[in-house]
Parts: structure tokens; sequence; C-alpha cells
């Protein structure tokens, strides 16, 4: 051999524990780029479960709270949550590492950590809790995280792909205006097709397994005379015309 083969100089920590959370900001003060991975979102959380305690009695989130902070502030220290290692295989140049990150479905760059999204979301877990994870402004990172783990089969069977499973639950929740606009995203004719549309909707829906499907069509009907009789049809923006006709 010639020369040494370059090596890339990179450290990645698999689980953001005490150990972890340690070696991660001694390796970032070295001045080595480190990557943690852990399936937690929220280490603040995590740390603060009774398997962290410390023998004095302390939580670990509170008595290294600064180790916290420093983890997120270091430019050199990349932390991938909530995701996890698929794979991790030794190669010439070290070890290469295949990670998959899951959604958190919120723009970190605009969430500004008022908990406003846990208080109007209308949606419920089959447990009661409300699927956006989020404990307070002390969470590190911070964001919160919905818990959107598939594609309702409502909505997959839906040809237009709306989602029946959003404005059910402000229907639910008394705020048709809301539930109206949701169907409009995707629906420009919701009153006919409350009307005559086959609803494969109700086919897909899960309820069925217990006794009978959700009536997707007719809350769709119901929403689209509401908002007749509300005024709160959306009339379709003016297009400058192109000097062509059509005939429908």
């Amino acid at each position: 051999m010639k020369r040494p083969k370059d090596r890339l100089h990179k450290v990645i920590v698999i689980g953001a524990t005490p150990a972890g959370i340690a070696a991660a900001n001694k390796l970032g003060e070295l001045g080595i780029p480190v990557m943690v991975v852990d399936s937690e979102s929220d280490l603040d959380r995590k740390l603060a479960r009774e398997e962290w305690r410390l023998e004095s009695g302390v939580p670990f989130n509170f008595a290294q709270r600064s180790g916290l902070i420093r983890l997120m502030q270091n430019p050199l220290i990349d932390c991938v949550l909530p995701a996890r290692v698929e794979s991790l295989k030794h190669t010439s140049q070290g070890f290469r590492a295949k990670i998959r990150k899951s959604h958190v479905y919120v723009d970190p760059d605009r969430c500004v950590l008022c908990g406003r999204c846990v208080q109007v979301c209308p949606v419920l877990t089959p447990d009661g809790s409300s699927p956006i994870l989020f404990n307070n402004r002390r969470s590190l990172p911070g964001r919160p995280v919905i818990d959107k783990r598939m594609q309702p089969q409502c909505q997959a069977g839906c040809p237009l792909g709306v989602n029946a499973q959003a404005y059910i639950a402000l229907t639910r929740a008394g705020r048709y205006r809301e539930a109206f606009h949701i169907i409009r995203e995707d629906n420009v004719l919701p009153g006919i097709c409350g009307r005559i549309c086959t609803h494969p909707c109700e086919a897909s829906c899960r309820r069925g397994e217990l006794d009978e499907p959700i009536a997707i069509r007719d809350i769709k009907r119901f929403l689209a005379d509401y908002a007749a009789s509300n005024n709160e049809v959306i009339r379709p923006a003016q297009i400058p015309g192109n000097g062509r006709k059509i005939a429908v």
C-alpha cells in the first residue's frame, strides 16, 4: 500500500443514554463530527424516567441539563431524532450505517413551541390521548412530534385521497367550517359527491369490523349543505381566458 487509505472521521453514537450523551459532548469538544441516533423524540422526557435516576434521587435530565443543552448547541453534533439504525456494515473506509428517520410532520423552522397544536387538534388515539407528542418548552430538542404512523384506510380508499379522518374528527368537535375546508382541499364538488359517490372509503372503514362503517358520505353531504346555508362555498379563482371554448 503506497499511502494510507482515507478514512471518514465521524462517529455515530447509537442511543442518547447518559454515557452516549457524555461521549458525544466529549467528541464534539475535540472537534470530531458526531451523529447521535435515538428512537425517542424527546430526550428530556426520556432521561426523566426512573431508570435514569441518580442514586441521590435526582432525575438525570435535571442533574445534567447543561450537558443536554451542549448536545443541542454544538454545531458538530447532529441529533437525529427519532430514528433507528437499520444496518451497520464494516467497509474499507470504516463503518457504513443505514439510518431510518421517522417523520415528525412538524417544521422545526416554523414551530415556536407554543403548544397550541395540542390544544386545537381534535383527533384522539384509542386510549384517549392526543397524537401530538409535546412535553413543554423545556423539552429537548423541543419540537412536537405527530404520531402519524400510516395513511388511514378510508383516505387510501378514496380516489381523490380526501382526508376523511380529519374532517370527521373536526365534525365531531363541532368545527364544521374547518371540516368543510379540509374536504375542499382535494374535492371541489363535495355537495355532489356527498349524494352520488359510491363511497369506497366506507368499504375500507375499519369500524365495519366492529359493527358498521362510519357514514362518511353522509357526513360530507352534511358539511356541504352546512357550508351552502352559511355562505361558506368557496368560489373558484377567476382565470383569464385564452380564447378557447370547451363543451361539458
